[in-house]
């Protein structure tokens, strides 16, 4: 069976891939002890509607994930966490309501489940940044030829006019004037998870190249609106690699749970029953009754994967292992071919 890694933000799982319920929405699998498990998985979607109001909604295949297995489930990112003045809500349990003040976050930002905020190191770049800024604008405003003094002014926290200088940095955070609070924590975000701009869109076009195979009608997807693109990516929270090599991308990953229902029981045991054993390098060695090197130039010279060794592939290399016993000649080309 091939192992399953699933990481979380506390702790890495194994688990041995069993295979998908009918809908691909459960991973059925075991874990070291020989128990089923369920993992269901949430794939992320919008809900949209076309010009009369009927739902059009960003629909997948009824299978839509790669025929290989899945083997590493992470924590994964499509673009940085929105960014507030202070830790003032919790964004586990915040809701979105469209019909709230403008404080409230927008969908995307309630979505993302998590936010930035400046700490006291923040502070101190963001000063540093506005200190410098302000600087120069003054200077250009004694230097100007002519005068315009709106244009280096702005708003306090009672909406009343300031000179860009004289805002303190209490309130530029606050109002995140001139995006310096969001640059700072951004790139600090950027820098802690190894990241930068470039790599993220890569990472969002890979999404889209992804999604559009999963996805039953993916010319939707051309149709989308940047702020319809930035939900959907909001959503992304987890990577799926698989054997092949390909990615796909989740939701959410819930916690996995013995099988409860009789249909999924049944499921398994069938999964179990059809299941194709592969083979370890060393069982295979043992196996065949031969040493490393001669494993290696079998595996080379009937061009096997050593990590997908079957019955089938033991059947062939058994074949060679006998027929090399009866032609001496044949061994010593075979070690001059590895």
């Amino acid at each position: 069976m091939p192992k399953l890694e699933i990481i979380r933000t506390e702790r890495k799982e194994i688990r041995f891939f069993l295979g998908w319920n009918a809908d691909q929405s459960c991973i059925y699998a075991q874990d070291k002890k020989g128990n089923y498990r369920l993992i269901p998985i949430e794939l992320p979607s919008l809900d949209l509607h076309d010009l009369i109001g009927n739902s059009v909604g960003l629909s997948f295949k009824n299978r839509p994930f790669p025929k290989s297995a899945p083997i590493r489930i992470e924590p994964f990112r499509l673009i940085p966490p929105p960014c507030r003045a202070a830790r003032d809500y919790d964004p586990k349990t915040l809701k979105h309501n469209a019909r709230e003040p403008f404080e409230i976050p927008e969908e995307w930002a309630v979505d993302y489940g998590d936010y930035l905020f400046p700490d006291e190191e923040d502070k101190t770049l963001i000063s540093n940044k506005l200190k410098k800024y302000q600087a120069r604008e003054k200077r250009r405003y004694k230097e100007a030829s002519h005068r315009n003094p709106v244009r280096f002014k702005t708003l306090d926290l009672n909406d009343k006019s300031k000179w860009i200088w004289d805002l303190t940095l209490e309130e530029a955070i606050l109002r995140n004037s001139w995006g310096v609070r969001d640059r700072v924590l951004i790139r600090s975000w950027l820098s802690d998870n190894g990241l930068d701009l470039q790599m993220l869109k890569s990472r969002q076009h890979d999404f889209k190249a992804s999604l559009s195979q999963m996805l039953i009608h993916p010319f939707l997807l051309e149709e989308l609106s940047a702020s319809q693109w930035k939900t959907l990516h909001a959503r992304v929270k987890y990577v799926v690699l698989f054997e092949d090599g390909k990615t796909c991308y989740l939701r959410g990953i819930k916690r996995d749970s013995s099988p409860q229902l009789q249909t999924d029981v049944d499921s398994i045991k069938i999964l179990k029953e059809n299941e194709i054993v592969t083979y370890s390098f060393a069982e295979t060695c043992e196996k065949l009754g031969r040493g490393e090197n001669a494993i290696r130039r079998y595996l080379k010279r009937l061009n096997i994967d050593r990590n997908k060794i079957t019955d089938l592939e033991i059947t062939k290399m058994i074949e060679l292992r006998d027929k090399i016993s009866k032609r001496p000649d044949l061994a010593e080309r075979n070690r001059k071919k590895s």
